[in-house]
């Protein structure tokens, strides 16, 4: 899909669509890119030559866009249809992030191949590909690395599967996820901001203005760590176990950050020409 981010392998960069990507070139032939969410564009570019349809549930570099119900569910029937493959890049929605294991549950599709990273291995490197039915090809052992399986790593795997399987985990993001979203709403409104948008403990508030990197930096004053993953969208991702108490004190500093920046642009405004 455009502005999908997929990874830094070859191969990954090759079906992603950001900007970074074309810095890595020449790519691999064989993904077409059209536009997130439009279920007719979509249509109109399958073809007899589509194995595979591979999307983000969640858009996270393009600054978490979620994809709509009614385009997961439609990309999911016509795979059926045509007998094609559905691939979900779970790395940043899957294990609890959006409020149940896999995204997918939220929307009520169910994926041929799921990648995970980054939440599984609870900052430890440590990644999956998951596979159901026909396309769970591969024997134990027949795709190997120099640290694939490695012991360490699938420890903390396991222990981070152990916490967000025990009861009521999903339920608490979900709570903490409407908590968080409640106060970037307030403070969208204060500060004139736009949407905000997400599912869970993954949200963008999108700035009015192209300030997502002055905004991190104000913030960086006052010890709270943002990511900016377009110009004009500020990400929050808190780890899984974050409580409202700590969602306060970051949207405490993050209003902080708002007064600082604001205060900044005046002082600017009013300078002499």
């Amino acid at each position: 899909a455009s502005q999908a981010c997929h990874g830094r392998s070859l191969g990954a960069l090759s079906a992603s669509d950001p900007l970074p990507c074309i810095r890595c070139e020449p790519g691999l032939p064989g993904f077409s890119k059209v536009p997130f969410n439009d279920l007719a564009a979509l249509h109109a570019e399958v073809d007899s030559r589509t194995v595979a349809i591979m999307l983000e549930p969640i858009q996270g570099e393009a600054g978490v866009i979620p994809a709509t119900q009614e385009y997961l569910k439609g990309v999911e029937t016509l795979c059926r249809e045509l007998g094609i493959l559905l691939i979900l890049d779970e790395v940043q929605t899957g294990i609890g992030r959006c409020g149940a294991m896999l995204a997918e549950q939220t929307y009520g599709v169910r994926a041929d191949i799921i990648t995970l990273g980054k939440g599984l291995g609870g900052g430890v490197p440590l990644a999956a590909l998951l596979a159901r039915g026909t396309a769970c090809c591969a024997e134990p052992g027949e795709l190997e690395g120099s640290h694939h399986g490695n012991a360490l790593m699938c420890a903390a795997g396991l222990a981070v599967l152990d916490t967000v399987l025990e009861p009521g985990f999903f339920e608490q993001v979900q709570d903490n996820g409407r908590h968080l979203r409640e106060g970037l709403c307030r403070l969208t409104g204060r500060y004139g901001q736009g949407e905000v948008r997400g599912q869970g403990l993954l949200w963008a508030l999108q700035l009015k203005e192209n300030l997502a990197r002055e905004l991190v930096a104000a913030a960086l004053h006052e010890g709270l760590l943002l990511n900016a993953p377009q110009a004009d969208v500020v990400r929050f991702s808190p780890a899984l176990t974050v409580s409202k108490g700590n969602i306060d004190e970051m949207l405490l500093r993050l209003a902080r950050a708002f007064a600082r920046l604001h205060a900044r642009q005046q002082a600017h405004r009013e300078m002499p020409a």
